[in-house]
């Protein structure tokens, strides 16, 4: 977390630094072959209330697909691989994907710290065109870079039908967002980059393998861009 570098640095000798989430881009980039986006909004996980009952009206009254958690209580995952792939697949194809900074409803537990939490990166890499509110401070303009990694929308959710309305009157912008956010996650935010992180503040060099897998991810990503720029 961010905001523990600077008081770990007070109380430890060995440097601290701040390694982001990550994701395997490769299992939720939906290229080369990108599958039909039919889920109009997903919306997995914590959520604003107010975003929530808006969606389900929306969904309850037009041919509008709004998918949900509907379990309470304690989540348990039977098998974690294939959790992973049911995720990707989803976010795969959907359009829209409602995402808040990390515990945005839990300053209990935060302290109203605020976090870049891993919907960002899975929503991103998925080429879903994400709605919410991204977390204060530089950290995510620094590591979301590009162009409107998130459409913002206030956590009342009074918005969120009239934004989505708006972009869905912007095919071509959709397009670019989707497609900007697949590219610059294969980019920049796949586990292996992370892990050279770490390998190179041990001096160690990476596996042939990973960088293998490096360089795909440069040509996939750039290809991308390219259509973008076309």
């Amino acid at each position: 977390m961010t905001q523990c570098v600077e008081g770990l640095s007070k109380l430890i000798k060995p440097p601290v630094t701040y390694i982001p989430p990550a994701v395997d881009t490769l299992r939720f980039s939906p290229y080369p072959n990108p599958p039909q986006r039919f889920i109009d909004v997903s919306y997995v996980g914590r959520r604003s209330p107010n975003i929530h009952d808006t969606l389900v009206k929306r969904a309850a009254q037009d041919n509008f697909f709004y998918y949900h958690d509907t379990v309470k209580g304690k989540l348990e995952i039977g098998n974690a691989r294939e959790h992973r792939i049911l995720l990707a697949n989803l976010f795969q194809r959907s359009r829209y994907n409602i995402t808040n900074y990390a515990k945005f409803n839990s300053t209990a537990e935060t302290g109203g710290t605020q976090e870049i939490g891993y919907r960002f990166f899975e929503g991103a890499a998925a080429g879903t065109v994400m709605i919410g509110m991204p977390p204060a401070g530089e950290a995510f303009s620094r590591y979301f870079d590009w162009s409107e990694p998130i459409i913002k929308v206030d956590l009342s959710g009074t918005d969120v039908v009239e934004a989505i309305a708006e972009l869905d009157a912007q095919p071509e912008r959709l397009e670019r967002i989707s497609r900007g956010n697949v590219a610059n996650c294969l980019l920049k935010h796949d586990w292996s980059y992370r892990w050279r992180d770490i390998l190179s503040t041990f001096d160690l060099k990476p596996s042939q393998a990973m960088i293998e897998r490096e360089k795909y991810l440069f040509k996939l990503g750039h290809s991308i861009l390219a259509e973008i720029e076309s």
